[in-house]
């Protein structure tokens, strides 16, 4: 049986399963969808928020960007832009991406994932297809796979993280609420010393 995190509708994954699942896309946008797969995994952003991001956001001359900016126009609610650093693996696996690209697709305000064929950004409809076609591949269970399953993974891995070690207002930051409150719905399956707190009142 899987071993999956369960909270807030979806469910985060190990480590395992995320190696597992970055093994398993295939095909001629196999790059692309491991891309967006670990800037999910290892950023937090929402997956409109990655689809959103246009080559220049992510690189400058020939090398990755070390913060990568989300634009307030895509963000949920709208009020303010996100800006986190990449993780080792998406940086390796932009880089990848980027590499593989032709001179006509390395355009500045050109998507970065996109559409197989077009200039058109990729829809979060058809990366939810991709991702649970590659779960299947590798073997791990779809039933309450989806995309902000990524982000969900992200909160996961950083609330037992040395640095945040379960600080509600550290986390809350890098998940971009503004409300903690919020960040908490993500959390409160995850730790049972929210349950012990309440048992040793």
């Amino acid at each position: 049986m899987e071993n999956w995190q369960n909270y807030s509708g979806c469910k985060a994954l190990s480590d395992e399963q995320i190696d597992r699942i970055a093994a398993s896309f295939y095909g001629k946008y196999r790059l692309r969808d491991r891309a967006i797969f670990l800037t999910g995994v290892y950023t937090g952003f929402r997956i409109s928020e990655i689809l959103s991001l246009d080559y220049g956001d992510l690189v400058e001359g020939s090398f990755i960007r070390n913060a990568v900016t989300v634009k307030k126009a895509y963000m949920k609610g709208k009020k303010e832009s996100r800006t986190m650093p990449p993780h080792f693996r998406a940086r390796s696996a932009i880089s990848e991406l980027i590499n593989s690209l032709s001179g006509e697709y390395r355009l500045e305000k050109l998507p970065l994932f996109r559409s197989q064929g077009t200039e058109k950004r990729l829809t979060s409809r058809m990366f939810a297809i991709v991702l649970k076609q590659a779960a299947q591949t590798a073997g791990i269970s779809c039933q309450k796979l989806a995309t902000h399953s990524m982000r969900k993974t992200f909160c996961s891995r950083l609330w037992s993280s040395p640095l945040i070690s379960h600080d509600l207002a550290k986390l809350a930051l890098l998940m971009g609420h503004r409300n903690p409150a919020n960040t908490l719905r993500y959390i409160q399956f995850l730790d049972n010393s929210l349950s012990e707190a309440v048992l040793a009142v």
